[in-house]
């Protein structure tokens, strides 16, 4: 079982610095001691359906028992995705009537990841959504699309985020044609 949770979720459930799970994998102990122990045994004696009921049960009680969030923090998210990462940090300052310096703290605290980070990400992940749902694209019109300042930026971005170009990655070779 997979509980996959969105951006500052973490901290919302358990306090703790989401960059405190950044590249590293964690012993649930570690964080939250005996019980994940026994919500683990209970679990394990239970129907699939029982296991869904008893983890949003323990979930629940987390978030009610959980400090508030920061309301800024909040709508920053939402604005990244709303606007699918195209937003400037100016733009998010405006919109949370935050400093650039608390944003940067609170997201990274609240989220792991700096706001231009999280941005780049988002931006990034709707142009594979993009990519996977047409048949035939130009990487022009992908750089157009996304707010991309050329193809040029477009592939830089790629290969910083995967480590190789587009055409390199099987599920996108078929679906990007070659520069215009």
């Amino acid at each position: 079982m997979v509980i996959h949770f969105r951006p500052g979720g973490m901290y919302k459930l358990f306090q703790l610095p989401a960059y405190y799970f950044n590249d590293r994998s964690r012993d649930a102990e570690q964080f939250l001691g005996k019980q994940i122990q026994e919500i683990g045994r209970q679990l394990s004696e239970t129907s699939l359906s029982e296991k869904i009921e008893l983890l949003d049960t323990w979930l629940s009680t987390h978030l009610q028992k959980g400090k508030k969030t920061d309301r800024n923090i909040d709508e920053a998210i939402r604005l990244i995705e709303r606007r699918k990462g195209n937003i400037s940090i100016s733009e998010l300052e405006q919109e949370t009537f935050t400093t650039k310096r608390t944003l940067e703290r609170r997201f990274q605290e609240q989220v792991g990841l700096q706001p231009k980070t999280f941005a780049r990400l988002v931006r990034f992940n709707e142009v594979i959504r993009f990519v996977e749902s047409n048949s035939s694209v130009k990487w022009r019109q992908l750089a157009d699309r996304f707010g991309y300042y050329d193809q040029s930026h477009f592939i830089h971005e790629f290969k910083a985020l995967t480590g190789g170009l587009p055409h390199d990655f099987p599920t996108l070779q078929t679906r990007l044609e070659k520069f215009e």
